[in-house]
Order: C-alpha cells, then structure tokens, then sequence
C-alpha cells in the first residue's frame, strides 16, 4: 500500500515534470502555426503521461512474478535479495490495491484543490 502511495506522489511530480519537458521540446521545433504547436504538445504530453500514470499497472499485471526465477535458482539483485512476488493467488489483489489508491487519492485531491482553489 505504502508503494501505491509513494508512486501516486512521483505520478504528480513527474506530471510537472512531463509538462515542462513538453513545452522545452515544443520550443525547439519551430512549427510553423500555433495550431502545429499545439498538436505536437498534446502527442508529447499524451506519450508522457501515458507511461507516468501506466506504468506500475503494466508491470504489476505482466512483470510482477514472472521475471524472478525458479525454486532453488531464484534471480537475486547483486546476489543478495530476491525479486518481488505476488501472493500465492496471483496479482490481481496487488492489482487492485494500486489502481484503487491511484483513483481514490488522485479523484480526492483534485476535488479537494478544485473546491479550495477554483
């Protein structure tokens, strides 16, 4: 729970982040209308976010589990810890627990700065 947490924080950090690298990228094109511009910006920023916001949930459902070896021959980080697991009944409920902290806190704050600050 506490890494769904930690990776919502770096999701609205590094949306920031994805926004000024965006706009730096954009102002190196010189497009030749405003309307080029903007477009560009939005594929950018798409590609960016796609990957910010999606990528605990990709490797959680398809790399979580598979990559860590077998009984006996389990893959180890510099020879001393073992790769994380999934419960013996599968991912979904790590699933679950990352998409449902992802919604609740990411819907709750920006409710909550919406109302504070329209």
């Amino acid at each position: 729970m506490l890494g769904a947490v930690m990776h919502y924080l770096t999701m609205t950090i590094m949306t920031k982040v994805n926004r000024r690298v965006a706009l730096y990228l954009c102002s190196l094109e010189k497009t030749r209308s405003f309307a080029a511009t903007e477009k560009s910006f939005t594929v950018k920023m798409f590609t960016f976010q796609f990957f910010t916001l999606f990528s605990s949930l990709i490797y959680v459902a398809f790399f979580l589990g598979r990559i860590n070896g077998r009984p006996g021959g389990y893959v180890r980080i510099t020879g001393k810890w073992r790769l994380e697991e999934c419960h013996p009944s599968g991912c979904i409920t790590d699933l679950f627990i990352q998409m449902a902290i992802i919604m609740v806190l990411k819907q709750t704050l920006n409710n909550v700065f919406e109302f504070s600050a329209p």
